[in-house]
């Protein structure tokens, strides 16, 4: 699908009066990001290697940008799916299987949302998308994840961050690593700290 489609989709779909395109709406977001996207698709020699479409690299873009909401929010929620989000999701679901598989050994996650508790040995499957980094930037609140995924040969895990990589034209880039919808872990350790915990999961499916 081409970008052009997608927005006038979104158009159809979320309006496209001065409302709907004010700062930080969903349409404005979608097009703010589909800026950045048309901009870089023919830029890097990746998007074509991987033999992504404009919408999927657009979702990468949204993924790591400020508008990964439009795509999470639903995909961990299928309550919250509408006609634009279930386009992303499917674009991102595609993204996926066409960028390489991660070949880090740990990963990691601090999360600043995250409330539930755990405990050793439970799987935990996420229906949305597992967002993670090959480096720790060590800014948990909550729970700071350290991840072992499995071989770079069966794991859910992919490298988006060769696609686009957001933040390294500020020389802070992300090396996003994101996991397929529906991966499932299981819980190794729980260390407790003074601000957060630190949870060890292991992939497994």
């Amino acid at each position: 699908m081409k970008i052009e489609e997608l927005i006038a989709l979104s158009e159809e779909f979320y309006g496209n009066d001065e409302e709907s395109n004010k700062r930080d709406s969903p349409l404005w977001l979608i097009k703010k990001h589909a800026e950045i996207a048309l901009e870089n698709f023919d830029k890097k020699p990746e998007v074509a290697q991987y033999q992504l479409n404009e919408v999927e690299f657009l979702t990468i873009v949204m993924l790591q940008g400020f508008a990964s909401h439009l795509i999470q929010k639903a995909a961990f929620n299928p309550i919250e799916l509408n006609a634009i989000s279930s386009i992303l999701i499917g674009a991102l679901d595609s993204a996926l299987i066409k960028i390489p598989r991660n070949t880090e050994k740990i990963l990691y996650r601090n999360d600043d949302v995250n409330n539930r508790d755990y405990a050793v040995g439970q799987q935990i499957e996420f229906n949305g998308f597992f967002t993670t980094s090959k480096d720790d930037f060590n800014n948990a609140s909550n729970i700071k994840w350290i991840i072992t995924p499995l071989d770079s040969t069966t794991t859910k895990a992919h490298e988006i961050y060769r696609a686009h990589n957001h933040g390294i034209e500020f020389s802070v880039p992300e090396n996003q690593i994101e996991f397929e919808r529906d991966t499932t872990f299981v819980v190794t350790a729980i260390e407790k700290g003074e601000t957060f915990r630190t949870i060890h999961i292991t992939e497994i499916k």
